[in-house]
């Protein structure tokens, strides 16, 4: 059935040898792989801004835009599929994989049915989505060429990410990260041939770049099922088991919240994008150079809060809520330290990292600027990822999670961003803000983490 953590046979129990060497084994199987892999997502949309950049600022602009709108829908996808990881890690821990199937089935039927209207919007009507973000006419116009050749494929996108975290789930890391390396690997490659025009294409500046992404995602698609079915991988294989009413209930609980909560961290960072792009393009290219550098560094971290949720999902789904707990502890100890060290590293690798990402002369001080700001924050980003994602979603958590979100974006992040861009404030003055609820949602989610409602098992 694929590559599972056998809970039973790791004979889990609370004391700290047993619990420390299934985290280990969690964070080798299931968090390296998958930080591993989305620090190649993110190399990729770096990719993709970097080499249209050379063509203007309106091109890196136009790629960072449209983006957002693939990421609004990607957010949703990865709202629906966590909430089924969350149930299918508490089934593993069961070896229950007909019940896992069935959550699969019901998330997948959910997600297309949401998903094929938008899609279908954003490839026939592209430039009312571009004209929410931007009056710049170049700007709309290579973003509607870039939603017209990638929008359709994301239907197939949202397979593949909810087949990514029903294995990473059950335990294998492994495979998605080399399906995916591969996919990766592929779409620079297309976006070497389409965007230049290499190997004797003709240049495609920004429709390059979607048809590139658009050609990986089907390979990346086909050769998915091809490994469930020559493995007989048990989201292919298994039967589906009827599920009781309580876990059908709790599955679109979970879902909402999820999605939800995905939504309003993706409309935040659109409006954020918005609200930069207010002060100027030159400002909005930088900005949209850096965000998937900063996903790239939060990659690993996020691979951690991955191994978090599937080590104490598998152990909550035992009812072991004393080792629970013990892996909760371990966790956050051990992403606080990893969180100062990478912001000290960021302070002092700043040179580089300016010089890596390609800037003009225009974009240098900004970009400098915004590093200082994210080495000072980057402890809390990196803490709050880990309650959120490693530790209160796991024991079901989520509504908790989500309207600490909801808070902390819209009553901290957004209005006083806001209020600085529409007073006229520079870059220099207004980018601090979008950081400023990150202290106020680690109170809240830490207050969360230690009243202990996260200790559930969610099968019954």
């Amino acid at each position: 059935m694929g590559s599972t953590i056998n809970y039973e046979s790791d004979g889990l129990k609370s004391s700290p040898s047993n619990i420390n060497r299934v985290i280990v084994r969690n964070i080798v199987r299931v968090g390296l792989p998958v930080a591993l892999q989305s620090m190649l997502v993110a190399l990729l949309s770096l990719t993709d801004v970097v080499m249209v950049s050379s063509y203007g600022t309106e091109s890196a602009a136009a790629v960072g835009l449209a983006s957002k709108w693939h990421f609004l829908i990607i957010m949703i996808m990865s709202g629906i599929s966590q909430a089924a990881g969350i149930l299918i890690a508490q089934f593993s821990g069961k070896s229950d994989f007909k019940s896992a199937k069935s959550i699969f089935n019901k998330s997948l039927f959910s997600g297309l049915t949401i998903f094929t209207i938008p899609v279908i919007l954003m490839t026939f009507m592209p430039s009312y989505f571009i004209l929410c973000q931007t009056d710049d006419k170049n700007v709309i116009d290579q973003g509607s060429t870039y939603l017209v050749w990638s929008s359709l494929v994301q239907l197939l996108t949202f397979f593949v990410i909810l087949c990514e975290s029903s294995m990473r789930s059950t335990g294998d890391g492994f495979t998605p990260l080399v399906i995916g390396t591969i996919t990766i690997l592929l779409n620079i490659f297309f976006n070497y041939c389409f965007i230049g025009g290499n190997f004797g294409f003709s240049p495609m500046e920004v429709k390059g770049a979607a048809v590139a992404t658009t050609l990986a995602r089907v390979i990346q698609f086909v050769i998915l099922i091809g490994f469930f079915v020559v493995k007989g991988h048990w989201i292919y294989k298994s039967i589906s088991n009827p599920l009781p009413s309580t876990v059908v209930s709790r599955l679109k609980r979970l879902s909402v919240s999820c999605t939800a909560s995905s939504v309003v961290f993706a409309v935040g960072a659109m409006i954020s994008q918005i609200l930069v792009g207010k002060i100027g393009t030159i400002e909005l290219a930088t900005y949209c150079i850096l965000v998937p550098f900063f996903n790239l560094m939060y990659a690993l971290y996020y691979g951690l809060s991955v191994a978090s949720s599937v080590t104490i999902g598998g152990l909550l789904g035992k009812k072991d809520f004393t080792g629970a707990k013990a892996t909760a502890k371990s966790f956050l100890k051990w992403i606080g330290i990893l969180g100062l060290i990478t912001g000290v590293l960021l302070y002092l690798l700043k040179p580089v990292i300016i010089q890596c990402l390609n800037f003009n002369d225009n974009q240098l001080a900004l970009a400098s600027y915004a590093l200082n700001v994210a080495s000072i924050y980057c402890v809390l980003c990196m803490l709050n990822m880990m309650l959120v994602n490693g530790i209160l979603r796991a024991g079901g958590q989520n509504s908790y999670t989500l309207y600490c979100n909801i808070f902390t974006t819209w009553c901290c992040d957004l209005p006083f961003t806001a209020i600085a861009v529409y007073l006229g404030s520079s870059f220099y003055t207004a980018y601090p803000f979008l950081y400023s609820g990150e202290i106020l949602g680690f109170i809240l989610l830490f207050i969360g983490y230690t009243k202990g409602r996260w200790l559930a098992d969610l099968t019954v």
